[in-house]
């Protein structure tokens, strides 16, 4: 089988190779960052204990955010490893699998956050803004599926890109 454009990128010059799947990551995390920011302007002029919610809800954002890492990069792996001994159907069931883990946790992680969503929070030392803390973070937990989703999405579309 000869090699495309992108396999001889992977095979010659590490570097080069490094940049092409890094860029896409790193203007991935360029835009989460630059959406905290405009949140943390925003919310900003709603005064203070509002932009300390934000404080308190980014560690738990960044958990499901983490998880979401976790499984499109462990997907993502698995799938090239099948891919490249040229087990495509296990790349299916393992792309399959993937996303019946996303869906999953997509309803686990709400169903197991917003019941103690307060006792989380106050541990977390927002005692005298969970009011605030509620209102922001209860969005983000439920938008769970949003942010799995795309993770995993973008982790095996990926894929295509090398």
């Amino acid at each position: 089988m000869d090699d495309n454009k992108n396999i001889k990128i992977l095979r010659g010059d590490p570097r080069k190779a490094l940049i092409k799947i890094a860029l896409p990551m790193i203007f991935s995390l360029l835009l989460i960052s630059f959406n905290h920011i405009i949140d943390r302007i925003w919310v900003a002029s709603l005064g203070t204990d509002a932009l300390a919610a934000i404080g308190f809800v980014t560690p738990i954002f960044m958990i499901i955010i983490g998880i979401g890492n976790g499984i499109g990069a462990g997907a993502n792996s698995l799938i090239s490893r099948h891919i490249g001994s040229n087990e495509y159907d296990e790349a299916s069931n393992t792309a399959l699998h993937s996303i019946i883990i996303v869906s999953v946790l997509s309803i686990l992680i709400p169903a197991i956050i917003l019941p103690y969503y307060d006792q989380i929070v106050s541990i977390m030392g927002a005692n005298t803004i969970i009011a605030y803390t509620r209102d922001y973070g209860i969005i983000l937990v439920l938008g769970t599926f949003a942010f799995l989703f795309n993770i995993l999405f973008s982790s095996q579309l990926r894929l295509r890109e090398i």
